[in-house]
Formats: C-alpha cells, sequence, structure tokens
C-alpha cells in the first residue's frame, strides 16, 4: 500500500533538517529507485512466454476464444464462422508466431481475420475484401511472411497498370483483388501480405525491363526454367543493344514465361519456345521414380489424393485428370509417372520428403513371475537405484482399480515401497539397465523368468513375439445314428497358448516413444481333464498405451494369481503303514502370490553406428558367455571386429588345440 500523507510530509521535514550529504545521498537513492523501477518491467517483458499449440479437431469458435484470451484482442466472429479446427505443432513458438500460425489455419477453413481498430473481424473469405482491410505502404521483414489480409498500392513507371494487372490476374486468387488506376498508374492488390510481396517482387521484375511490351507465354509440356535456361543464352550471344534485349522471367506456380522486349525479336523468341514446348519422344512427359524406403502402394494413394486437390485448384487446360496417370510397379518398387512439368516438380518434391529412411526401435523386454517375498526385496534395490542415480524417473500404484490412485516421484524406500506391494503398478526408469534386474531375479528360486524377447522394428510398425504351444480345442462333435462306432466325430481349432508381446512404437521430433503394448500370458490349467475336450486356460493381460524417454525401462505390473502348493511330511517306514500311518504323517497346503511383471526398455536405432554398436554389444555378450564355459563345446567365438569383411564363419569348426577326430561310431 502507499505511504499516507503524513509520512510524506514528516519525511520532507525531516530532509530539510538533515545534513547536506545525507540529503545528497537520499536523492542519489530515489534516483536509483526509479531507474530499477522503470528497468524491471522491460526485463520481465523481454522474456516472452513460449506456446505449443495442439489442437486435433478442435471447435473453431473455441480457438478462437482462447487466441483472444493470449493476445487480448477483441474478436467479432461472423455467424457463419464454424466448424472443427486442427493445428498440429511440434515446437514452442512464441504468441506472435502462433497468431500467424492461427490466420495461416483459419484461411485453410475458408476464413479471413479483417483488423478493425481495437477489434478483429473473422468473417469468410469471400466477403473479406469489402470488409475495411487495412492499408499497408511497406513491408516489414516480418510483413512479409504474414498471412493477414491488407490492401497495398504499388506504383509502376515503364508500363501501364492494365498490363499488368491483364498479366498478373491469373496469380491471384479469387478471394483477392487485383485492379488498376490510370490516374496514377497504379495497381491495387488485396490479398495476404505473403502472395502480396511475392507479386511485387515480380512487378519490380517485370518494371525494371523498360518501357517494353510484356507479354506471357503458359506452357503445356516443359518447364519454364528449362525453356529460360535454353533460350536465353541464344539471345545474349546476338548482341548487346539494349533496344533489342529480351527479358524474361518465369512463374513456377503457374509454368509460365513472362517475356518483354522488342516486339519483333518477340516474334522470333515466342516461335523458338513454341517448338521446344511440345511432347518429347519416347517417354514423352513420363519418368519412372525408383523408391528407396517407403512402397510405392502406399505413396499412390497419397500422391493420388493431391493431384485431385491440385486439379480442382488451378482448373486448367495443361493441368487435367486425362493427362495425368500415376502407375505402380510392386516389383521394383518403384512409380511410373505421367504428369505435366509444372504439376510433376510439386510430385517430385513430395515424393522427395516422403521417401526417407525411417528409424527402427530395439525393444529389449523382461517378462516376469515374482512373489511378495521377492517384491520386498526389489523394492530397496530400487529405491537405492533412485536415490543414488535418479533412475527411478516416476510411478504410479493403485491397489485396485476401485481404490484411490496415488502418484509418486520415489526418492527413497517409503514411496518405492508403496509402488511395489500394491496391485496395479506402472513405472518408467530414467537411464535404465536391465542387467540389476537380472541379477536379482536370477538370485531368487520363488522368481519365473517366462521370457526375455528381444526385437527390432520399424518405427509406427508392430513388433510380436509369440512363445508357446499351438493346442487344440474341441469345438464339437457328431455321431451318426445310422453308425456303430461309438466314438463321435469331433471338430477341433487350435490355438496359440502361451506369452505373447505386441508393441507399436512412434517416435516423436522430440526422440519420445509412444508405445501401445498388448501383453498376454496363457496357460492350460493343471487340473484340466486329458485330451483336447473342455480345456481351462487361464489368461492374465495387459493393454496400454504409453509415452516413455529414449533408453528408459517401462515397468508395469500388477497381475496377481493365487498359487496353491500341497506338500507331505512323513516318518520314514511308519507313515507308509496303512491306516495307522495316518499317525506319523502330514500334509500342508500353502498359498503364494505370483505377480506378473513386464520391463520393456526402448532404443532408437536412428543411425547406423547405433545397430553397429547395438550388435557388438550382444555379440561380445554371447562370446563372453562362451569363453566362460568349459564344457568342451565348439570353439569360441572370434571378435567381432574380424567378422566385418563379411567373411562366412564355421561355428561348427573345433576349438583352437582341440582334436579333431571322428566318433568312435564311425571309427574304421
Amino acid at each position: 500500500m502507499l505511504p499516507s500523507p503524513a509520512i510524506h510530509r514528516q519525511a520532507a521535514s525531516w530532509l530539510r533538517r538533515s545534513k547536506p550529504c545525507i540529503r545528497a545521498a537520499m536523492r542519489v537513492i530515489a534516483m536509483f529507485c526509479v531507474v530499477l523501477a522503470c528497468i524491471l518491467p522491460r526485463s520481465a517483458a523481454a522474456q516472452e512466454e513460449l506456446v505449443r499449440i495442439n489442437m486435433n479437431n478442435a471447435d473453431i469458435r473455441t480457438v478462437i476464444q482462447w487466441i483472444a484470451e493470449q493476445t487480448q484482442k477483441n474478436f467479432i466472429i461472423d455467424p457463419r464462422v464454424k466448424g472443427k479446427l486442427s493445428v498440429l505443432s511440434s515446437q514452442p513458438m512464441t504468441m506472435d508466431q502462433a497468431y500467424q500460425v492461427f490466420l495461416t489455419a483459419l484461411d485453410v477453413y475458408g476464413f479471413a481475420v479483417v483488423e478493425s481498430g481495437s477489434n478483429v473481424k473473422i468473417i469468410p473469405n469471400a466477403q473479406a475484401r469489402a470488409a475495411g482491410l487495412p492499408i499497408v505502404e511497406t513491408f516489414t521483414s516480418a510483413d512479409k511472411d504474414s498471412a493477414d489480409l491488407v490492401i497495398h498500392v504499388i506504383k509502376v513507371k515503364n508500363i501501364t497498370a492494365n498490363e499488368i494487372v491483364t498479366l498478373l490476374r491469373p496469380l491471384v486468387p479469387q478471394t483477392g483483388h487485383l485492379g488498376a488506376f490510370p490516374s496514377s498508374n497504379s495497381i491495387i492488390i488485396a490479398d495476404r501480405a505473403n502472395n502480396i510481396n511475392r507479386l511485387s517482387d515480380l512487378i519490380k521484375q517485370i518494371d525494371n525491363s523498360g518501357s517494353l511490351e510484356i507479354e506471357v507465354i503458359a506452357l503445356q509440356h516443359a518447364t519454364a526454367k528449362e525453356i529460360i535456361d535454353v533460350v536465353k543464352p541464344l539471345m545474349s550471344k546476338q548482341g548487346k543493344n539494349p533496344a533489342l534485349a529480351i527479358e524474361f522471367a518465369s512463374d513456377d506456380r503457374s509454368n509460365s514465361i513472362l517475356m518483354a522486349g522488342n516486339a519483333e525479336r518477340r516474334t522470333d523468341v515466342r516461335a523458338l519456345i513454341k517448338s521446344l514446348d511440345r511432347p518429347l519422344r519416347g517417354t514423352g512427359n513420363t519418368k519412372v521414380v525408383y523408391l528407396n524406403y517407403i512402397e510405392a502402394t502406399e505413396i499412390k494413394g497419397i500422391l493420388d489424393g493431391m493431384t485431385g486437390s491440385i486439379i480442382d485448384e488451378q482448373k486448367s487446360a495443361a493441368v487435367t485428370a486425362d493427362n495425368i496417370s500415376i502407375e505402380v510397379s510392386e516389383t521394383t518398387n518403384a512409380l511410373v509417372i505421367t504428369a505435366p512439368p509444372s504439376l510433376f516438380e510439386t510430385i517430385e518434391q513430395v515424393i522427395a520428403k516422403l521417401d526417407i529412411r525411417r528409424s527402427q526401435v530395439l525393444i529389449d523386454a523382461v517378462i516376469v513371475e515374482v512373489s511378495d517375498t521377492f517384491t520386498r526385496d526389489l523394492e530397496i534395490l530400487w529405491a537405492t537405484e533412485s536415490v543414488s542415480d535418479g533412475d527411478l524417473k516416476a510411478a504410479v500404484s493403485s491397489a485396485n482399480l476401485a481404490s484411490s490412485t496415488t502418484t509418486a516421484a520415489l526418492g527413497g524406500e517409503s514411496q518405492s515401497s508403496a509402488f511395489l506391494q500394491s496391485g496395479l503398478t506402472w513405472g518408467f526408469f530414467r537411464n535404465g539397465t536391465l542387467r540389476l534386474l537380472m541379477r536379482a531375479i536370477e538370485t531368487d528360486s520363488s522368481s519365473n523368468v517366462l521370457s526375455r524377447p528381444s526385437i527390432i522394428t520399424l518405427d509406427n510398425e508392430e513388433a510380436e513375439v509369440l512363445v508357446g504351444s499351438n493346442v487344440p480345442f474341441v469345438t464339437g462333435s457328431q455321431v451318426s445314428a445310422s453308425s456303430t462306432v461309438s466314438n463321435p466325430f469331433q471338430t477341433i481349432q487350435r490355438e496359440d497358448i502361451g506369452i505373447t508381446l505386441k508393441i507399436t512404437p512412434k517416435i516423436s521430433k522430440a526422440k519420445t516413444i509412444t508405445l501401445e503394448i498388448e501383453q498376454e500370458v496363457e496357460s492350460v490349467r493343471e487340473e484340466s481333464v486329458s485330451g483336447a475336450q473342455d480345456l481351462v486356460t487361464d489368461k492374465r493381460s495387459i493393454k496400454t498405451q504409453v509415452l516413455i524417454g529414449n533408453e528408459e525401462i517401462l515397468v508395469l505390473g500388477g497381475l496377481l494369481e493365487d498359487r496353491v502348493t500341497q506338500s507331505e511330511s512323513k516318518v520314514p517306514l511308519l507313515g507308509d503303514i496303512p491306516l495307522l500311518g495316518r499317525l506319523f504323517r502330514g500334509s500342508s497346503e500353502t498359498t503364494r502370490k505370483q505377480n506378473l511383471m513386464v520391463f520393456i526398455k526402448p532404443t532408437i536405432l536412428d543411425e547406423s553406428g547405433k545397430i553397429y554398436d547395438t550388435t557388438k554389444e550382444r555379440y561380445d555378450s554371447i562370446r563372453e558367455k562362451q569363453q566362460q564355459d568349459d564344457s568342451g563345446k565348439p570353439l569360441d567365438l572370434p571378435p567381432y571386429q574380424d567378422l566385418e569383411d563379411g567373411e562366412i564363419y564355421d561355428l561348427g569348426a573345433p576349438r583352437a588345440g582341440q582334436r579333431d577326430s571322428l566318433p568312435s561310431s564311425a571309427a574304421p
């Protein structure tokens, strides 16, 4: 709160009575406080907050409300503005950049933003031209890429504005406006700022060619750049007279050549261009594009949809559905494309961006059944690791689905105990390793490692591991009334019973991995009857989708099962006496809970060196185990570096120093 006037008067009276040196010091302190108060708000404002836009099929009015809250702008929304809007971004951006993304998204969905004083109107594109657009005299560096609707006036010097308007009208969309004002020889353009900036550069090129006439030549078969590269050197060799010079400019969007110069020379050049712009012999406008990574059948559907939208947008005689064809060669994984040059360049750019090497993911998993006693021992190990190395990043536990769920960043044994002793559990470890876990499991006799699969799969491709048996199940039986055979005819269906793990990894640009996991452990119950009839199976399954970092360990668990163990103890000899032997023997039944836990560690293999290091690590591990084996089995594996030249190595050859002899049964 501010000081009262009485305090101000007392302070002023004290300053007047104080010494001059004290008054001077107080003035310096007051000036310092004023300067500091001016600097601090600017420093805080300089640190602009970054935002990330991720809206999938969101209501457009909800998006507008969020933008209004962030930008503090007043939006007036036309009643016709409604529908859904999707904007996805992987990188954070400033609020100004987010606002430009918002304008571009509205343009894609057929709406425009018009600023009117302190208010912003959002209306359909068709009414944007007559909605009082702002007039921009000069474009800044930020305005050149802006999607704002503006009006810009361009004055031309050497040619008439009507000629420019006639030439450039095909380059302006239907929602824009292009007109000439003959009195001042100016051009008025109403369009997006980025498109106006492009047209302005094109007008400057044409206007700099002097007072010569300009014409536009639309090409049907060749590309504008290719024709200019051929014709321009020929024109330069025919003299350097400025009156006879010909200037060329290309418009890649419409595949047209803009030509300015002497009328007689332009007639000759026009004839030359016409003779060059014709289909070639043989393949003509047909090219074969061989793909390296993506399937030809997959990319064909994308290109068909893209070319269809381009045809509807351009609506020109040069680009029609009749002169565009995309066929697939599955044996060579290639595309046979027939298209006009203007469209073919776009198709090649799309293919180059889609036909890229996809990253791979190495998935290491451990599927294990652990007991309650082992869980208590393991929790101390994990808690110690989380405190010393910070490996345990987060965990979630829930005793059952009906109870409340607790979340904790595990930093000690107490939180770790709550994590491991509860029912349904999951968590993930940063920079973890499965070796420590396997050492703990192998030393526990009550734990059972069901499977340790390791598989490599492509990004966004499903990997499946199945370890089990194909068990027959009787699905029906039939007995004929006229048959004398007592055994009925049975129909049997076989099903895979065992351990199944299905994982689909999806890698983001931030190198995080989304895992779609389906884990199932199924077994035939021991007390089931023999044969294929009336079999009972026990099934435990997990199906989830999680987001995890590269080389982090994901923990899934909490699928509990009661294991009943029956045991009998007796006195030797006396316990086997009929009837009286019951006095010397006893039986007991023990119930033990088994917790099924799944540990998954994904590793992104996006470089050939990473694949090499991973393969070498696995190979050296196998070689080390074989060197420690003294059972006299086949020779030790050679060092991994010795196999890099592609030499085939016989693993069945005898060890060094081992006698190569025939078995005794084969000796002469």
